[in-house]
């Protein structure tokens, strides 16, 4: 669908780092993403919040988000 080619180009336009996924509803079939954060050490961790936490200041996966709002 339309939304699952906008999901895949922009994951790869946010580059989503290593050892953290955005993770798109079952099927596209809600609005409610998962991000998953992978780590060994508690450096890890905090270098992955930090990663994530610039990812919800990109413009492109707010597009995403809004454009994946199911309209009842």
């Amino acid at each position: 669908t339309a939304h699952e080619q906008k999901y895949a180009h922009t994951v790869r336009s946010l580059m989503v780092p290593n050892g953290i996924q955005l993770i798109p509803p079952t099927h596209f079939e809600s609005s409610s993403y998962s991000l998953r954060i992978d780590f060994a050490t508690l450096r890890d961790l905090n270098e992955n919040l930090i990663k994530a936490k610039n990812l919800t200041e990109s413009p492109e996966l707010a597009s995403l988000l809004s454009s994946s709002r199911i309209e009842k």
